[in-house]
């Protein structure tokens, strides 16, 4: 369980990165892998405002592409 979270972190840093963003504070929550029944969470953490402003960014360009691909694989259908 811990090792797929500390995975999720590492895609999550590793996809980050490649746009541009990197965010200081990523890791597991220490909370959530304690105890005897861990339920690890990836922790986002803190980040300076542009780097808030950058992720954004990023997202908003991701989710216009998925918009226009959507649009575009509709427009070749028939009703």
């Amino acid at each position: 369980m811990i090792r797929d979270a500390e995975g999720a972190r590492d895609e999550l840093r590793a996809a980050l990165l490649g746009v541009g963003v990197v965010l200081p504070t990523l890791r597991l929550d220490a909370a959530s892998v304690a105890g005897e029944d861990p339920r690890p969470l990836v922790e986002l953490g803190r980040c300076a405002p542009d780097v808030a402003r950058q992720l954004a960014a990023v997202l908003r360009r991701c989710a216009m592409h998925s918009t226009y691909e959507r649009n575009r694989q509709g427009a070749g259908s028939a009703p």
